[in-house]
């Protein structure tokens, strides 16, 4: 393989290993307006329909039938410095992650019916300046996933509910990449992937009321092996190689997999008084599943690196720590605040700009009012993680981030 080619096929990997890393990294995002003011500690406390998300099993203690809907805005910031002290900063946006619960008591047997659609893994992404370094290592990357999740629950004893539920998450990623062609002294191309899939999972649910003081939860989410297919496409290919792709630009389909991590969360909660609830929580998230990928191009130019591949990224699995806290000051009111700590899956040989991640500290604020069968649930949430120096084959430097989030939920019990 010549040098020109050589440096495409180094540039391919590049965007293949932003686009597929960036497709499983957004972790943390919150799932109903009251568990996000409290930390997201929220699979003991699962007394609004969004246990769903956190712990299926609560929604057996719940009367009626009730729906709960809301989302979130999340307006990330990203700051990188070489070593030598050349910086750059994303773009500002926002990303709209929405979320709805129903959950419906059956007059039989003690049996509840809910639907949850939310996003397990967020909807995010990063997008940096096209002037610069980064932009030829990422220029932009989209992250979106989604979840369809029927569940049923059952309390054998009336302190006493489990829950099974199936999975069905839609994962959709998008990246573009600028391609430096000075070497081949032409301008520079452009580099675009585009990739969608899908799987099945399930999850399960136990929330024990230990006594008026004290609950218990624990719920247990499988892994998801999600078959992505996608486009590949490269614009304005320099003179050079355009003999090997016969144009200016090609476009071919594309194929990898990712296996999501499994998930188990155990958490108590106590009440001290009718007034007051505190919640520690703590959860596992297997992200040792994400290894290494084997990518497939349907259409391959082998002479010009534009071929089948593997990328390597060894991630680890991972732990989060939350704690919640809520007040009620009367029967209409609530205020709320949490704090979550979650460490980073991603090694610093295999950190990008497409996802810079890092250990990451939440910082959670609710308020809730109720009146009748109607509720209104706010929050906001400021993430600061901490800086990270990347060491391998991608941009060496550091990396700073920060987040901030507001969000709500409305409920309706009929």
């Amino acid at each position: 393989m010549s040098p020109a080619s050589l440096s495409l096929a180094y540039c391919l990997a590049l965007l293949w290993s932003l686009l597929f890393v960036s497709a499983v990294s957004a972790g943390g995002p919150a799932h109903g307006g009251k568990g996000a003011g409290m930390g997201t500690a929220f699979a003991a406390v699962a007394d609004d329909p969004s246990a769903i998300a956190h712990n299926p099993a609560g929604i057996a203690f719940q009367k009626g039938t009730s729906l709960y809907l809301g989302g979130m805005a999340v307006a990330p910031e990203t700051r990188y410095e070489s070593d030598n002290g050349y910086s750059e900063e994303t773009k500002s946006q926002i990303f709209i992650a929405p979320h709805g619960y129903l959950s419906s008591e059956l007059e039989w047997h003690d049996v509840t019916l809910g639907l949850g659609l939310f996003s397990p893994f967020g909807i995010g992404g990063r997008t940096w300046p096209d002037q610069g370094m980064i932009h030829y290592f990422s220029k932009e990357s989209l992250i979106a996933t989604f979840m369809a999740n029927p569940v049923i629950a059952w309390r054998p004893r009336p302190a006493l509910s489990i829950a099974f539920g199936i999975d069905y998450l839609w994962a959709y990623n998008h990246a573009t990449q600028s391609v430096n062609q000075s070497i081949f002294q032409a301008q520079d191309g452009e580099s675009s992937l585009t990739a969608d899939g899908d799987g099945w999972g399930w999850n399960v649910g136990l929330l024990w009321q230990v006594n008026s003081q004290y609950t218990l939860g624990a719920a247990y989410r499988s892994g998801i092996a999600v078959d992505l297919g996608g486009n590949i496409k490269l614009k304005n290919i320099a003179p050079a190689l355009q003999p090997l792709f016969q144009g200016p630009e090609i476009s071919s389909d594309a194929h990898t997999n990712i296996d999501f991590p499994e998930i188990a969360t155990l958490g108590i909660a106590w009440h001290p008084t009718t007034r007051w609830t505190i919640a520690v929580e703590g959860e596992w998230v297997g992200w040792s599943s994400f290894q290494r990928q084997i990518i497939t191009v349907d259409q391959p130019v082998a002479d010009a690196g534009f071929d089948d591949m593997e990328i390597v990224q060894n991630w680890r699995n991972s732990w989060i720590a939350k704690t919640g806290v809520e007040l009620k000051i009367d029967h209409t009111w609530a205020l709320r605040t949490g704090y979550a700590y979650l460490s980073t899956p991603v090694p610093s040989a295999t950190l990008s700009p497409a996802n810079p991640d890092a250990h990451q500290h939440n910082y959670c604020f609710g308020v809730g009012y109720t009146r009748d069968r109607f509720t209104l649930d706010l929050f906001y949430v400021f993430a600061r993680y901490q800086d990270r120096k990347a060491t391998g084959d991608f941009l060496n430097g550091e990396y700073s981030n920060q987040s901030h989030s507001i969000g709500f939920s409305t409920g309706w019990r009929f």
